[in-house]
């Protein structure tokens, strides 16, 4: 009897348009209000969330590198669930170009976050332990 993992770390990269979209929850009361900018520490705020909205923007390759990484990783494993790496790719591939020529994180977070909840109902997002009998 042995022991197979099918986790993989790859979905951390998933994510990476979630951190775009906290970085505009946080520049966005500053556009919509410009007295925010006279508080103490608020321009650091604001820099610091347009620097990750810029550096999300900068790894959306990155994103879809990943989105084709963990399928394939869990299609390659004995996981319950068994992505298909190459839809998964091209979506996150479309999604990234929208992005990218309307300037909007949307698509990107629509499709991360329909992964993600996919993967974490088949079979949870750190992963889990199954016992198989191997002869």
């Amino acid at each position: 009897m042995t022991t197979r993992q099918y986790y993989s770390n790859w979905w951390y990269g998933i994510m990476i348009p979630l951190f775009g979209a906290v970085g505009w929850m946080i520049v966005i009361p500053f556009l919509e209000n410009t007295t925010y900018l006279e508080l103490p520490f608020s321009r650091i705020i604001f820099l610091a969330s347009g620097l990750i909205i810029a550096v999300t923007s900068f790894l959306s390759p990155v994103f879809v590198v990943c989105l084709w990484l963990d399928a394939r990783k869990l299609r390659e494993s004995d996981a319950p669930w068994s992505p298909n790496p190459w839809l998964w790719g091209t979506i996150g591939g479309i999604a990234m170009l929208v992005g990218v020529l309307l300037s909007y994180l949307g698509p990107k977070i629509i499709v991360a976050l329909g992964y993600l909840y996919r993967r974490h109902r088949r079979v949870g997002l750190l992963g889990d332990t199954t016992v198989a009998e191997t002869e």
